[in-house]
């Protein structure tokens, strides 16, 4: 309130004196300054340095805020590291697993392809052997029926009956005779 009574004064002085517009006055000059660093002191007290601490305070949280944002970033980044180095571990772990699924596969259809080979053959050997045995009964079937024909007919050539041993016993040699001629 001082600086505004002096403020009051001076001006009150400087309108006493007779002046035109250009001249000069000193104590209008003075009580300009007077009001001018009144005004600055004020400003200065009650604006400018709420204002910078304001300003300040902004700054720092400005300068808060960065840092975490670039924290953020550096974590990202790293998160976005590990979740890449994640997926190649999965990618590698799933070829790997594809791969040995491959493989069995194969083993499977290499011992199924065995097998099946296997048992073509012991099929194809049974049947083989199934013909020969139904071959030779058949031979067996018909040498008995020609041996049987054969003493038939020799017991009707010589119109006698042939005992059965005798029978068996001229079977016999002709089938060994048969099988000699074979």
């Amino acid at each position: 309130m001082e600086w505004a009574a002096s403020s009051a004064m001076f001006l009150a002085a400087a309108e006493g004196a007779a002046q035109t517009p250009l001249q000069f006055n000193v104590v209008t000059f003075l009580a300009q300054v007077i009001n001018v660093l009144i005004v600055l002191y004020l400003l200065t007290r009650f604006l400018f340095k709420p204002l910078g601490e304001v300003l300040q305070k902004r700054e720092a949280e400005v300068s808060e805020s960065l840092d975490g944002a670039r924290q953020a970033r550096a974590e990202a980044e790293k998160l976005r590291d590990e979740m890449r180095a994640s997926l190649e571990e999965a990618r590698r772990r799933a070829q790997q697993e594809l791969q040995r699924a491959l493989e069995a596969a194969e083993q499977e259809r290499q011992r199924r392809l065995k097998l099946a080979e296997e048992e073509t053959r012991r099929m194809l050997e049974q049947a083989r052997a199934e013909i020969r045995m139904e071959r030779e009964q058949a031979v067996a079937a018909i040498r008995d029926e020609a041996a049987a024909l054969a003493v038939d007919a020799a017991q009707h050539l010589l119109r006698r009956n042939i005992s059965d041993d005798d029978q068996r016993r001229l079977a016999r040699e002709f089938i060994e005779q048969v099988g000699e001629r074979r």
